[in-house]
């Protein structure tokens, strides 16, 4: 059986069902058959409504290595918004790590910002709130409490700052 598809003031097809997601069926289109004259939403014909339940596809995961770390933390150097995975955040010490090593220290300052852009990001990653990057100015502590959050896994599905950058 096939279908036309009225969006935005035009019908198109006709149709397979199986080709009506890839142009444009929403839960609000409407849709005729083939071979008749009456157009009803796409939610009260049964094989099409069935499209619209079935989730969505998963979205492929960036692979996060050393090089895709450090320069995504460095075009975000300022980006205090959003998620980042451990990967992210693990790979991007490492090479602040090794700025600072080659530099003898003074390369530390140029990963600052970044530094906690991406430590902020982690921390939203887990749940948790900008403000609690607060805690690393605890004398002798802190770092120790960033790092066991730093540790924890992604909280699973979408949370307040973002879907999550595994694609779980």
């Amino acid at each position: 059986m096939r279908y036309y598809l009225y969006n935005n003031d035009q019908p198109t097809g006709p149709f397979e069902v199986s080709e009506l997601l890839q142009n444009g069926l929403t839960a609000e289109s409407q849709v005729c058959v083939e071979d008749s004259e009456e157009w009803a939403l796409a939610t009260d014909v049964p094989e099409v409504a069935v499209l619209l339940q079935q989730p969505a596809a998963p979205q492929p995961v960036e692979e996060m290595d050393f090089m895709t770390a450090t320069k995504k933390c460095f075009q975000n150097f300022a980006n205090f918004e959003g998620r980042a995975r451990r990967a992210e955040f693990w790979w991007f010490e490492l090479a602040h790590l090794i700025i600072a090593m080659l530099t003898c220290g003074i390369g530390s300052f140029v990963c600052l910002i970044p530094f906690y852009a991406v430590a902020v990001r982690r921390l939203h990653d887990i749940g948790k709130s900008t403000m609690h990057i607060l805690v690393t100015f605890i004398p002798f502590v802190g770092g120790f409490i960033l790092l066991y959050w730093a540790l924890q896994d992604s909280q699973p599905g979408e949370n307040e700052f973002g879907p999550n950058p595994k694609g779980l």
